[in-house]
């Protein structure tokens, strides 16, 4: 009876403080690749690599038009012109292939390279509206299932990295 009615007491007194409590919510991906300093480096990286990109859409062409004129002539074109095509269009793809790895990778490492680069800021960011908000806990926004309007602080932070970054530049 006693501990029912301690366990009772202690919740009521647990969720009066977390009631108190001023929660925000923040989606740390959302302000670091939404961010001016993430479309600056999305910006360089279709400057340095935009003619593999260029390729990758001319050979995706290139073998449309292959895969055509073989549906459409390859009743009357020899073996060895259809083989010839097809071997063509074999090595276009693997080229492809090859240009797509190679963007990948370097998008990848660029990717680390930018996170390493910007969070601690970003977190000195966060930081900064924790303090201005007097936010008591924060969450992960892709863990939250529900949460009233006004205490997601994501823009609020995006903003002031933006702020933060623009001023550095």
């Amino acid at each position: 009876m006693y501990k029912r009615l301690i366990l009772l007491i202690l919740t009521s007194v647990s969720s009066l403080a977390f009631a108190e409590m001023n929660i925000a919510i923040l989606d740390k991906n959302a302000a670091m690749f939404q961010s001016e300093a993430a479309r600056m480096e999305t910006e360089k990286l279709k400057s340095e690599f935009g003619v593999d990109e260029q390729r990758i859409l001319v050979i995706e062409q290139q073998v449309t038009e292959i895969r055509a004129r073989l549906e459409t002539d390859s009743a009357i074109m020899n073996q060895d012109d259809v083989d010839s095509q097809n071997l063509l269009a074999s090595n276009l793809l693997n080229e492809r292939q090859t240009l797509i790895d190679k963007l990948q990778q370097i998008q990848q490492q660029r990717q680390q390279i930018f996170i390493r680069k910007y969070q601690p800021v970003l977190a000195e960011v966060i930081q900064i509206v924790i303090e201005d908000h007097s936010i008591d806990m924060l969450l992960d926004a892709q863990s939250v299932i529900f949460s009233k309007e006004g205490t997601n602080i994501t823009q609020d932070v995006l903003t002031a990295f933006n702020k933060r970054i623009l001023s550095e530049r």
